[in-house]
């Protein structure tokens, strides 16, 4: 939970569904188990909330309305002009 946090989570997550891989001594297998990172939140509920070791991987992936979203820019990118930018400073861009 500690390491999610920091990570900051950004409106297109979908905290219910947070997937943490663990690697195997037999490199064919993974450990994997799926993570309701709101339902520890809002219930404080802290049986899913695991110590990461090193190997482990997190994965934090688009919810439902994100990933209609990111497809549909997919979708729409061949027929929508695209933006261009040009650098202004060495900290900031314009849009052109």
């Amino acid at each position: 939970m500690k390491v999610l946090a920091a990570a900051s989570l950004n409106d297109d997550a979908w905290p219910q569904k947070v997937v943490l891989i663990r690697p195997n001594e037999d490199a064919n297998v993974r450990q994997k188990v799926t993570i309701d990172l709101k339902q520890m939140y809002m219930d404080g509920k802290t049986d899913q909330n695991y110590v990461l070791e090193e190997g482990d991987l997190v994965y934090v992936p688009p919810s439902p309305l994100a990933e209609f979203r990111i497809t549909f820019e997919r979708l729409m990118a061949p027929i929508l002009p695209r933006r261009r930018f040009r650098p202004v400073s060495n900290d900031g861009l314009l849009e052109v």
